[in-house]
Parts: C-alpha cells; structure tokens; sequence
C-alpha cells in the first residue's frame, strides 16, 4: 500500500438538525448541561442517522431557503448582584408562589440574555429534518442471502464487510 492510500481527509460539515416535536427545547437544553452523546452518520447513499443519548432518528437532508447563521453565547464578567436580587423576590400584592416563582425565573433569563454576548460562528444551508425511528437486528436470512451473492472482487468484499458491520435496520416508529 502506498502513503496516499493510507491517508483519509477529514471534513468539518455544519447542520441545522430539526428533530421534530418529541424533542422540545427543554429536553434538548438539559442534554447539553449534561453533556448528552451524539452520534452522527450520513451513508453514501444519503440516508442520516442521528443518535442522541439512545434515541435514535432517521433524517433526511432538506433544502433551505436561506442560509442558517449560527452563533456562539459568551457570557460577559458582571459585577456583583446589585437590588435585582432582592427586587424580585419581594412578593406582589394578590400574586400567588407559583406567579411569583414564574417571574423571577422571567427576570433571571432577561438579566442572563443583558449579560451575554452574541458572535457570529458559522453560516450553513444543510438541514435534515428528522424523525424517530427504532433500530431491529436482521434476520438471519437475510444476513445469508447477502452472503452468497457476495463476489470475491475487493469492491464486493468492501460492501460485505459493510452489510456485516451494518446489522440494523431502521423502522420508522408509528407512534
């Protein structure tokens, strides 16, 4: 084998996922606080698999009408509390727990949003829309029939070890 062959280039690809309604931002926001794995694979012939802390979803890419900007949050040195701690914690005339709790947490998103920065880091024109799917093993038929019809050429010895390495099947879930 030559030096050329042994070398693999690597490619940064950026995506906007939509993982559709089972996935609200709240779920999503806390995956990122505990640091969630994500597993990502697009096939040769176009299909996209995300895994995402053992859920898994079949995508396809969809073309957009204008390009995604992403950003990076940075968030700025704030000195210290001032009276909107205490300010907001002063209960409201006729205002019950449950209201006073809900506006607190209103305030600190607001103070939190006046105290970040926003900096642009990437434009892109890749979404795959999503939808949730449960992986089955193949039958072992269908293993053996692949098998036989396997040739001896380096191509088809290539896709066996695929087929092999590739024991799921995705079925998309009717839930």
């Amino acid at each position: 084998m030559s030096d050329s062959e042994d070398e693999y280039e690597e490619e940064t690809v950026y995506l906007v996922v939509d993982l559709g309604p089972e996935m609200s931002p709240e779920v999503l926001e806390r995956l990122g606080r505990e640091n969630a794995e994500m597993t990502y694979l697009g096939t040769e012939e176009g299909e996209q698999f995300i895994q995402l802390n053992g859920t898994t979803f079949h995508g396809q890419l969809d073309e957009t009408i204008a390009t995604n900007l992403l950003f990076e949050v940075h968030e700025r040195k704030r000195e210290g509390p001032g009276l909107l701690p205490l300010l907001t914690s002063i209960k409201r005339e006729g205002e019950d727990e449950a209201a006073r709790a809900l506006r607190q947490q209103q305030q600190q998103q607001q103070q939190q949003l006046l105290h970040s920065e926003l900096s642009f880091a990437v434009k892109t024109d890749n979404v795959v829309m999503c939808d949730r799917v449960t992986l089955i093993e193949k039958s072992n038929q269908e293993k053996e029939s692949k098998e036989k019809d396997a040739g001896s050429s380096s191509k088809q010895d290539i896709n066996k070890q695929k087929e092999s390495l590739t024991l799921l099947l995705a079925q998309r879930n009717t839930d």
